[in-house]
């Protein structure tokens, strides 16, 4: 028995683009090890496209969620909903994220972007598809992302530190999430910053 994936409801959701339009936000912080400490999925949506995604599978969404551990809440507001599915130490399988160290580095992917995009191309006629990409996006994705040491790499609009921000509002903008931090040698500390602090320390010794 097949389940929708949380991506799934998504890409559902821009094939279904005639019952109204679609606000994915996503708020991520990743540990110093690289595993994932937090994973937020929040959709808002009309009541139409909300009711064709509840029964567009075998399991709502509640129970997609749930299957996948997160915890789900829904707030109404006159005939509008707010979705948040919300994940605490998630493993990577569940919520489709890679994020792996790499030398002294760790490196963040997530493509739910890029697959909301894809993957709704393949299952419309390409006539479709274009008008998709002409007309006014009807999936605008907000990606928040905190790493545990400065971000030395990415491809988000905003960068500030060890945060990251995505904005993709226009139509075709399906960016995969990309970056890299530094490993901070301890908590608030980058490499760079732990470098400083150890030379320091050298000095004032060697003058004793």
């Amino acid at each position: 028995m097949r389940s929708k994936s949380i991506i799934g409801v998504a890409i559902l959701a821009m094939v279904l683009m005639v019952s109204g339009c679609l606000t994915i936000t996503v708020d991520s912080k990743v540990n110093k090890d690289a595993s994932i400490e937090k994973y937020s999925l929040q959709m808002e949506m009309g009541s139409n496209m909300y009711d064709m995604l509840n029964n567009a599978g075998e399991r709502t969404l509640k129970e997609t969620a749930e299957e996948r551990g997160a915890t789900y809440t829904e707030e109404w507001n006159r005939g509008n909903v707010t979705i948040i599915m919300a994940f605490n130490n998630p493993g990577p399988e569940s919520i489709n994220v890679t994020s792996e160290v790499q030398g002294d580095y760790i490196i963040y992917r997530d493509n739910i972007t890029a697959d909301l995009i894809d993957r709704a191309m393949d299952e419309t006629t390409s006539d479709y598809s274009t008008n998709l990409l002409d007309a006014e996006s009807p999936i605008k994705k907000h990606y928040y992302l905190e790493m545990p040491g400065e971000i030395v790499d990415s491809n988000a609009d905003v960068v500030n530190g060890n945060k990251a921000e995505w904005n993709m509002v226009e139509a075709g903008d399906s960016r995969p999430i990309y970056a890299k931090s530094e490993i901070p040698l301890l908590p608030g500390f980058s490499s760079l910053m732990g470098i400083i602090v150890l030379l320091g320390l050298i000095f004032v010794t060697s003058r004793r």
